[in-house]
């Protein structure tokens, strides 16, 4: 049970560092911050691990790949979805599917 895509954090990994903020830019190049809220809990199911995080930026943007460096994690690239606003910014989601090892 790895929930793991090659070249991409492991969702054990993930789940550390919720809360943390992230150095990001959009597919533009445009620079924002997001904050990692939520990593949801490993699923299985059909022979696929997933999961899906949430972040959060003041900024909103067009759903795309973004470039994200962390402190820990290094740096990776994943496609975010805009998937809710308020008057203090935009919420982000991305989904992972892996086959079950």
């Amino acid at each position: 049970m790895s929930g793991h895509t090659p070249g991409l954090p492991s969702h054990a990994e993930l789940l550390a560092v919720v809360g943390d903020d992230f150095a990001a830019s959009d597919g533009a190049g445009q620079p924002l911050e997001l904050t990692l809220t939520a990593c949801s809990d490993l699923r299985s199911g059909g022979g696929y691990m997933s999961f899906s995080l949430t972040l959060r930026s003041a900024d909103a943007r067009e759903q795309g790949i973004f470039a994200l460096a962390h402190a820990t994690l290094g740096d990776v690239e994943i496609f975010l979805v805009p998937s809710g606003a308020d008057a203090s910014g935009t919420e982000y989601t991305a989904s992972f599917t892996s086959l079950e090892a």
